[in-house]
């Protein structure tokens, strides 16, 4: 069972660079690079393959990482970011979130 509340879940979910995020750990090993989930995230976001996106995407996607929305996944205990090795460890709570996800984009 999920430490998070149905309406924290929710909350968290509501921004779509999130949810995109929470796709992104969803398909990877528990711990991952920042600079590699935001060229994942980037390319999802654009629809390109990882090695197509636009740089600059990536930084502006790195920033965001970094200062918004790692900072409110890690404080809602969705992961942990080793900020010295700059990676990012997932918890059980992606694979609730990513789970809350799929459920409700089969109800749209």
């Amino acid at each position: 069972m999920s430490e998070l509340s149905v309406g924290r879940a929710f909350e968290l979910l509501a921004n779509e660079r999130r949810r995109v995020i929470i796709c992104c750990l969803d398909r990877t090993d528990s711990a991952q690079k920042q600079s590699v989930l935001a060229t994942q995230v980037a390319a999802l976001e654009a629809e390109v393959s990882p090695d197509r996106v636009d740089d600059e995407h990536v930084r502006d996607v790195s920033v965001m990482l970094k200062h918004l929305h790692l900072p409110k996944l890690e404080a809602s205990g969705v992961v942990s970011v080793d900020r010295q090795s700059r990676t990012v460890i997932s918890t059980a709570e992606v694979s609730f979130l990513a789970t809350l996800l799929q459920c409700a984009e089969r109800q749209t």
